[in-house]
């Protein structure tokens, strides 16, 4: 299982980028069932397993981890069907841009049974991600802790 991060040059991806001031704008696990490449990830539609060439079709990837020791997916598993937090993501973006002005706000309406691509994988309680807020973390915030996290393994591109 691995932890990889991408862009893409949809129109939502390039506006994450710029306001969260990042190269990436989405995060996902890889997993290998069965010899078979899938994505367990939180888009549009809500959290999904997608094939390989489904994932990349408009994606480019630019960062890959792999976990030193297995990890189970079972708990992000338990998440397939979740809605997309489609507010979330707008109120997230909204709060970042008002801290470019110096506002802080936290978002008043939360809901652990629909979310954003950053916020299922900070949801995962990986042992570097403990303290996140998962209902604040972006892609970004998510790839400073994985290039610094003593549990991943930084992969060369392109993965195999």
């Amino acid at each position: 299982m691995q932890l990889v991060f991408t862009s893409s040059e949809a129109l939502i991806s390039r506006l994450i980028r710029k306001i969260t001031k990042s190269e990436v704008s989405h995060v996902a696990l890889r997993l290998s069932l069965e010899e078979v490449i899938v994505f367990l990830h939180a888009d549009v539609g809500g959290v999904q397993v997608s094939p390989e060439d489904q994932f990349y079709r408009g994606r480019t990837l630019r960062y890959a981890f792999a976990f030193k020791e297995p990890v189970s997916p079972k708990q992000a598993v338990e998440y397939i069907g979740d809605r997309y937090d489609y507010s979330g993501l707008v109120w997230n973006l909204f709060r970042i841009a008002g801290k470019w002005l110096g506002y802080s706000w936290k978002r008043p309406l939360q809901s652990p049974h629909s979310v954003v691509c950053s916020e299922f994988i900070a949801r995962l309680a990986l042992p570097s991600f403990v303290g996140l807020d998962p209902e604040s973390t972006s892609p970004q915030d998510l790839l400073e802790i994985c290039k610094k996290a003593p549990e991943l393994i930084p992969v060369p591109l392109p993965i195999e």
